[in-house]
């Protein structure tokens, strides 16, 4: 496909470096969706704002970023791409995850409490006195952990681009050696096919 004067564009067969140059992309995207989400919570004029929604999402995408298991990626983000966060942000990163292990694997209404039925019972009788049913809701994320995620993502998507660019030139470089090896295939066939015709003086 012509795309400029002295320019091209061929559509790449799908490869082991195709489909994880799409994956970072998909991941890329999360990433982004997760900053703009956290930057919008953090310009909220009030502290009274509800960012139970918000909360969820976020802590959704960041898990699926981390998803081995993602059949549509076929990638995700390891631990190598943590590899320049502080002690602090690594720690947090581990709570992040527990998080939304704890949202997965329980439905939407205990995710972020739990409720705890207990008899009470007097001590001299032994008899019940009552039923006593005690809620605890979990806090979500304080005005800091968003300032903390929000330095996270921005560094996971630095070292996401880091990797597409390297992914990217060797892809390129691949392509260059095809086309080389190619060039010398056709070399060769055009030797073997056209001999040089004798020449006969008369």
């Amino acid at each position: 496909m012509l795309i400029s004067k002295g320019r091209s564009k061929i559509k790449i067969d799908p490869s082991k470096l195709t489909k994880r140059i799409q994956g970072l992309f998909r991941i890329n995207s999360d990433l982004l969706a997760i900053k703009q989400i956290i930057e919008a919570i953090l310009n909220k004029e009030t502290s009274e704002h509800n960012h139970f929604d918000d909360y969820q999402g976020i802590l959704i995408l960041y898990r699926k970023c981390f998803n081995k298991t993602s059949d549509l990626r076929g990638t995700s983000l390891t631990e190598k791409h943590l590899k320049n966060v502080t002690p602090e942000q690594k720690e947090f990163h581990l709570r992040l995850i527990d998080l939304a292990d704890k949202h997965v694997a329980h439905s939407e209404e205990d995710a972020y409490d739990s409720v705890e039925v207990s008899i009470i019972i007097d001590n001299a009788t032994g008899r019940p006195m009552e039923i006593e049913v005690l809620q605890t809701i979990y806090e979500p994320l304080s005005c800091n952990d968003f300032k903390l995620f929000e330095t996270m993502i921005e560094l996971l998507m630095i070292n996401l681009s880091l990797e597409v660019k390297k992914i990217k030139e060797r892809m390129l470089s691949d392509y260059n050696i095809k086309l080389h090896d190619k060039k010398q295939e056709t070399q060769i066939f055009s030797v073997h096919n056209n001999p040089k015709k004798s020449q006969k003086t008369f």
